[in-house]
């Protein structure tokens, strides 16, 4: 250092002024390796530390504050902390490439191949590919080429793969492949029947003496639409108290409409659109319908089903969905049957449901919980 840092004082050493001035900022590094020291095992352990979520916006409504609720009602995460960031796409991949992730976690079915090879050249190094389909959500020829392209890539890209069913995790990755079904828990609470509600909004749209027929979900091929306007139309020669009531939005739903009329059963048919307050329509229903096409799992069906409603759903639906006694899966190939179905179901809620779903692992705070 070039000074004296020690001086001898009879038979004792200390500091020179130069020494004093230096310790000074010994103790201040010293100090700050203490703070980054306890900064480090606070981070590293499991009921503290700080997680940063980076996310595009159609997952900013419900699926992100939800998420991250459920995951701090949990007694043993009270500390962590959370800093949260929604972005478009561009900014998302410059944060990776700056290491601010360490986990990528895609929930775009094929299409999750590109997203993890970005995430692999960025140097991410926990890349899951989660599967909530079981097919591609187009019927363009051109598109289904791509997505059965990036399909292939998530094999080579992925470091952990996730699906809400089996059938989900079989259709993405093969039925050899080594997945974990993860369940799309909701918070059941939410769901439960309320006589109240339902009183409220039958009154308000003079449904008291209807057979209400309900369906949620958002308007394309996937959820079949097509088919409720036709089963309406039958059900309507045998009984006039019938009325269909959609709750959700999409492209296809001017189709819809259009068809209603079309078919001289626009009276009878109410749309909703897509609203906040899913959950207290439920109780309005009598009987939820799911004519899906196909589903990964059909989470609706599972509200449904916490609600105690009689559900007719398809076959596409999987069965993992089918998790109470009052609950009808049925071809779509047999139309009739479904009509048969719904002239005879029981229309008694089953108040047991909401027990049956907990036990069957779909509580959002149970399944956080678990992860």
């Amino acid at each position: 250092l070039g000074v004296s840092l020690f001086q001898k004082n009879g038979r004792n050493i200390e500091l020179t002024k130069y020494g004093s001035i230096f310790l000074e900022h010994v103790n201040r590094i010293i100090d700050e390796i203490k703070i980054a020291e306890n900064k480090m095992k606070s981070l590293a352990g499991s009921s503290s530390g700080h997680i940063d979520i980076g996310y595009v916006f159609p997952l900013a409504k419900s699926y992100i504050p939800r998420l991250v609720r459920s995951f701090l009602n949990q007694q043993e995460n009270h500390e962590i902390t959370f800093s949260l960031s929604q972005e478009i796409t561009k900014n998302l991949i410059a944060d990776l490439k700056n290491e601010k992730y360490d986990v990528v976690h895609s929930h775009l079915d094929a299409m999750s191949g590109w997203v993890l090879k970005i995430a692999k050249e960025c140097g991410v190094p926990v890349r899951i590919a989660h599967s909530h389909n079981t097919d591609h959500l187009t019927n363009n020829k051109l598109k289904r080429i791509v997505n059965d392209f990036a399909k292939k890539q998530i094999p080579i890209y992925a470091t952990d793969l996730f699906a809400c069913s089996k059938m989900a995790g079989e259709w993405l990755f093969g039925s050899d492949a080594k997945f974990v079904i993860v369940k799309n828990a909701i918070p059941i609470n939410d769901f439960i029947f309320d006589k109240a509600m339902r009183q409220k909004i039958r009154d308000e749209y003079d449904w008291s003496d209807k057979i209400v027929l309900g369906h949620v979900g958002r308007f394309d091929y996937q959820k079949n639409q097509e088919f409720l306007i036709e089963l309406l139309q039958r059900l309507l020669k045998k009984k006039s108290t019938y009325r269909l009531v959609f709750v959700g939005g999409g492209d296809d739903m001017e189709h819809i409409k259009a068809l209603a009329e079309q078919k001289g059963v626009q009276k009878q048919c109410y749309f909703m659109g897509s609203r906040p307050d899913v959950n207290k329509f439920y109780n309005a229903f009598d009987i939820f319908l799911l004519p899906s096409r196909f589903e990964g799992l059909g989470i609706v069906a599972i509200e449904a089903q916490v609600n105690g409603l009689p559900s007719v759903v398809s076959l596409g639906v999987p069965e993992e969905a089918v998790l109470c006694k009052n609950v009808l899966r049925l071809s779509l190939e047999k139309i009739c049957e479904w009509e048969k179905a719904v002239l005879e179901i029981d229309l008694k809620r089953k108040k047991e449901n909401p027990a049956e779903v907990e036990k069957a692992g779909y509580s959002i705070q149970k399944e956080v919980a678990w992860l």
